[in-house]
């Protein structure tokens, strides 16, 4: 599909029933759905979208702004051609949900866990580019998940437990997609540096919107989602038992279940 701006939008299609866009997070594509993807085609005419500057999709222009990903996401949903549930990850569902502002085509949003996204500074973003230009794609990842990701979401964290959280982060399914999409983050980062969201743009938003929050997601993470929900009029919290924010790899099963109880 091609994009407002002519970025070209790739996606895959599976499954059968009801449409059902997929918004992967940040860092990664379409393939981060892993497990979940398969099952949720199972119940549902499955578009996944890769994010500009992700997969198979166009790269980021040399002005990234996360309002083009707004448009792309409604270009998605325009091909479809009919109602479509969408469903957003992390910082996807903060483009599934500005998406839903600019077509009225998205009939239910489905957002797990969007996260704060000033944790981008130009200290950061800078820090990142150099590594870029080092052709150090490892630094780039680690600097996105640890520096970002977990310092932000997890303050408790001390310095002397990075190396053990990176290690453990070598071995999970994001570390492998993040360093395949790696000369994208800058750019990605930069792109949230553009990011505002402001309660009166929504103060009359009615698509009816589930959060999903891991009961296992620290207190930051459920602040943000809490907050979130008070912001918008239709929405409601959906918990995920035991999950953190993967539960589409380590609960497929559960994920899909609440997934589906939301759209019903």
């Amino acid at each position: 599909m091609v994009s407002r701006d002519g970025t070209r939008i790739a996606y895959i299609q599976s499954g059968s029933g009801p449409p059902l866009l997929l918004v992967h997070s940040g860092f990664v594509d379409r393939r981060f759905w892993g497990p979940s993807l398969p099952l949720l085609a199972q119940h549902f005419t499955v578009y996944a979208m890769d994010r500009r500057g992700h997969g198979d999709s166009d790269a980021y222009p040399v002005d990234p702004d996360i309002a083009r990903e707004y448009e792309d996401v409604a270009a998605v949903v325009s091909a479809v051609a009919a109602p479509v549930d969408v469903l957003g990850h992390s910082s996807g569902a903060h483009v599934a949900l500005h998406a839903a502002l600019r077509t009225g085509l998205v009939k239910r949003l489905v957002l797990y866990e969007p996260p704060r996204l000033d944790a981008f500074t130009p200290s950061v973003r800078a820090q990142l580019h150099a590594s870029l230009a080092a052709g150090d794609l490892d630094s780039i990842v680690a600097t996105v998940l640890i520096d970002v990701v977990v310092s932000t979401t997890n303050p408790g964290i001390f310095p002397s437990a990075r190396q053990q959280v990176l290690a453990g982060l070598r071995q999970s399914p994001v570390w492998a997609s993040a360093l395949r999409n790696a000369r994208a983050i800058p750019a990605e980062a930069d792109s949230y540096a553009t990011y505002r969201f402001d309660p009166v743009e929504f103060r009359e938003f009615s698509t009816p919107t589930v959060l999903l929050l891991g009961s296992a997601s620290g207190p930051v993470m459920q602040g943000w989602v809490q907050d979130l929900q008070s912001a918008l009029p239709s929405s409601r919290i959906v918990v995920l038992e035991g999950q953190g924010h993967g539960a589409m790899h380590e609960a497929p099963e559960l994920f899909v279940l609440k997934v589906r109880a939301a759209l019903e």
